[in-house]
């Protein structure tokens, strides 16, 4: 989502600084993502962050020990303390740096499900609310979407996996994450005092007439993206070893473990079960069919990448364990379940 909204909403006239993670665990990170674009930096000291932003309309960095530093000594506290699950400290950790970001305007994009930290909508709607009030007490502009998280967003899980299928909707591709981003881009216009609708009309058109994605150029060549890897991400990592993961029956796709699926990119090399594991940029896999779809027996469900031909077996397994196929369709997927302003 980052990789398109940032570039959407400079392409509308905002300035935004985005502070970024790296992956751990089923999680994925938005400065991995980056980073697997060779010579793209996510390291800036607040003063270059700043330039880069003021310069090109957006920026999108890793978190640094200059930005909300105490945090991270928090977080070590809490881990000891087991207090990792507090909704009042994850909102303060959360706030601290986004607040340290400088953003007037700020959408937090809450979301639940099977691979969220938040399982259910009523836990993920409460720390949005405090959240919320942490901003509004420090004077900027609140805005929350609760978003679900019982299947990936798109249909790419990896890291350049990921880039490849962000460059496809900066130029123009259907499909849920250009739905979210659009709908992300019209609430954050919205808080800054253009209208809700002439907004996301707005975000349409400059996501299919390249706006958008003119601006992607600019921000990541500004952070040392190499161009032709952004003008041809044919040319990004893959993993050397792919293997498709066919359904064992007809129905329809039922069920999404998220996290299991997490799970699954990491074991392929796109995560980290340590901070210190070193990552695969091209590994993680390609969904072909998603919630609700029909699927005949030894259709392809999805595509795997892998610099480990080992993990191939096995992860096509634990993939086929962590989706459902039922004879019934089920309840149609929504995306957004709740706008919190």
């Amino acid at each position: 989502v980052s990789l398109v909204l940032i570039p959407l909403v400079a392409s509308m006239g905002m300035t935004s600084v985005k502070m970024s993670g790296r992956g751990l665990g089923h999680t994925g990170g938005t400065v991995d993502k980056l980073e697997s674009i060779p010579g793209c930096r996510t390291a800036f000291s607040p003063q270059e962050m700043m330039e880069i932003a003021m310069r090109t309309g957006g920026v999108i960095a890793g978190q640094t020990d200059r930005i909300a530093p105490a945090d991270k000594v928090l977080y070590a506290l809490r881990d000891v303390t087991g207090t990792v699950h507090s909704i009042p400290l994850i909102a303060s950790s959360i706030m601290s740096k986004k607040l340290a970001g400088g953003n007037r305007s700020i959408l937090l994009d809450v979301k639940f499900g099977s691979g969220a930290f938040m399982k259910t909508k009523e836990e993920a709607e409460e720390l949005a609310r405090q959240m919320m009030e942490i901003g509004r007490r420090a004077g900027r502009n609140m805005c929350a979407m609760l978003t679900d998280m019982d299947q990936p967003l798109g249909v790419a899980v990896g890291n350049a996996l990921e880039v490849k299928e962000a460059i496809s909707v900066l130029h123009g591709a259907e499909g849920e994450v250009r739905e979210e981003v659009a709908h992300a881009a019209s609430i954050l216009l919205h808080s800054c005092g253009m209208d809700a609708e002439e907004s996301r009309k707005a975000a349409y058109e400059n996501l299919d007439n390249g706006k958008a994605f003119l601006k992607f150029v600019e921000i990541l060549t500004a952070q040392g993206a190499k161009e032709e890897y952004l003008l041809h991400p044919e040319m990004l990592p893959m993993g050397k070893y792919q293997a498709d993961v066919l359904a064992e029956k007809s129905g329809y796709v039922s069920c999404m473990n998220c996290e299991s699926l997490g799970r699954v990119a990491q074991r392929l090399g796109a995560g980290r079960a340590k901070k210190e594991d070193v990552i695969s940029a091209g590994a993680g896999f390609i969904l072909m069919k998603k919630l609700g779809e029909r699927v005949e027996k030894g259709e392809v469900l999805a595509t795997l990448y892998t610099d480990t031909e080992a993990a191939l077996v096995p992860e096509r397994h634990a993939f086929c364990d962590a989706v459902t196929v039922s004879e019934t369709k089920g309840e149609a997927h929504k995306l957004i379940e709740k706008i919190i302003e």
